[in-house]
């Protein structure tokens, strides 16, 4: 049982923009191929709370893992190319009393998965780990890119 848990989610503007995508350079020097994209940004808001049903001892270097899907992902039946994921910390409430204070995501990434309702689609999950020692209330901003094909 983590002692964080996802206490809602509020997704802000979905957007995508046409770009194209260079490959690189080739080995003999010439410019490798270009391929159209589009990229896809997601962003938003996510919830943490202490779960008040945790009963245990949190160590400073205890990690929480924490895990939401995201409510606006569209439905990306193929593969994307790329996925770029970020998480920051918005807003942060201490329990009180004196307590060491150890915030902040770390290890964040999104896939794609199936709908976990057993449906045909596909969703965007995140994933990341949390320092949440002393944590009451914690809000995380997210920006996640997902590049696909045209």
């Amino acid at each position: 049982m983590n002692v964080l848990t996802v206490a809602g989610i509020v997704p802000g503007p979905r957007y995508s923009v046409e770009a194209t995508l260079a490959t690189g350079i080739g080995h003999d020097g010439t410019a490798g191929r270009e391929l159209p994209v589009r990229v896809w940004r997601y962003q938003g808001v996510v919830s943490l709370e202490h779960n008040r049903e945790f009963r245990g001892m949190i160590r400073l270097t205890d990690v929480t893992s924490i895990s939401f899907f995201l409510p606006d992902s569209l439905d990306h039946r193929r593969d994307p190319q790329a996925i770029h994921t970020e998480l920051g910390v918005r807003q942060y409430v201490s329990n009180p009393g004196p307590a060491a204070i150890g915030i902040g995501p770390t290890l964040a990434e999104t896939t794609v998965v199936d709908d976990p309702r057993g449906g045909e689609g596909r969703w965007l999950q995140t994933q990341a780990h949390i320092h949440g020692y002393g944590v009451a209330t914690l809000e995380l901003n997210y920006r996640i890119e997902v590049v696909t094909s045209r």
